[in-house]
């Protein structure tokens, strides 16, 4: 890549105004100082706006736009319209995420070191409410240990391979869009997220920015995520619905080649088949200490993967 790594950080927030100081701080705190900060208020009501206003007042690389609410995808997609064109670089962290201060550092790294690479990712930490570390050691190695397909069936990938479609199609291994740095001359699709998928147009977006060249894998800490009562992703059914509906729609879409949307209907195939079996262990386990509750739960669940089989 050429000389110019000029990042454009973009986050979007509603009601942040609890962990907004801390967020814009793990920016300004970052080794690599050459940055803009887009910050897109979505129609926040607890003086998020505010917080940031002062912040920007302070430091000219932060700039506020203030819209209604209009949804997560829609504020990226204008932070996206919003930014220099001189900055050839963009990351999406939320307003409740805590870069890691080499972050950006790790990241352009490893694309100086993959010119071929769309984009770059590492994985995350976890914090709770207060900002404190989770210790969640199976969490954080299950970012670290990516799957592919491989003669139909589901394999684990060697940690040197950069992320591709394929491991991309049978989970979003990217934990949040706060994790890589993107070249924007990659993303040559619109609208970059897609406001009808929520909460998965992250893992759309990084499935079509795939396409584009693979994506370097940095096997380090680069943010910490939040972990609270709002996150998108503690909505178990919301989330297995939206999960669903991307899957079936790889499998069929017009802008993937054939061989994408044949690695795309395994991925689905296996990943339902690994849920079906997984859920049926634990109802058995579950009936066999007597919690007659979460067997049925779990049974339930099995049932729901059985007809993707």
């Amino acid at each position: 890549m050429s000389g110019n790594t000029r990042i454009s950080v973009i986050v979007p927030a509603r009601n942040a105004s609890q962990f907004v100081r801390e967020a814009i701080a793990s920016v300004q705190i970052q080794t690599l100082e050459d940055w803009e900060l887009i910050f897109i208020d979505d129609g926040s009501t607890d003086g998020t706006a505010d917080i940031v206003k002062e912040l920007a007042s302070r430091d000219t690389r932060i700039r506020l736009f203030s819209q209604p609410n209009a949804g997560v995808s829609v504020s990226r997609n204008r932070g996206l319209e919003f930014s220099a064109s001189q900055a050839p670089l963009a990351i999406f962290p939320d307003a409740d995420d805590v870069l890691m201060p080499e972050a950006f550092a790790m990241l352009v790294d490893a694309l100086k070191e993959n010119r071929d690479a769309s984009a770059a990712h590492g994985v995350p930490c976890y914090i709770d409410e207060a900002g404190n570390p989770m210790i969640d050691p199976v969490l954080e190695q299950h970012w670290r240990e990516r799957e592919y397909i491989e003669d139909g069936r589901i394999a684990k990938a060697p940690a040197i391979l950069p992320t591709n479609f394929g491991m991309l199609a049978i989970t979003n291994c990217i934990c949040t869009p706060g994790c890589g740095i993107v070249r924007k001359e990659c993303i040559n699709w619109s609208p970059p997220f897609n406001p009808d998928l929520s909460p998965c147009a992250d893992w759309e977006f990084w499935l079509k920015l795939s396409r584009n060249g693979d994506i370097a894998f940095v096997p380090e800490v680069v943010i910490g995520y939040r972990r609270h009562g709002s996150n998108m992703s503690g909505n178990r059914r919301k989330m297995r619905d939206e999960m669903l509906k991307l899957r079936r729609g790889l499998t069929i879409a017009p802008w993937l080649e054939p061989d994408k949307r044949g690695i795309a209907a395994a991925a689905f195939r296996q990943t339902e088949r690994r849920g079906l079996i997984g859920n049926l262990r634990l109802t058995w386990a579950y009936l066999a200490k007597g919690q007659i509750g979460a067997s049925i739960m779990h049974f339930r669940r099995a049932c729901g993967y059985a007809r993707h089989v």
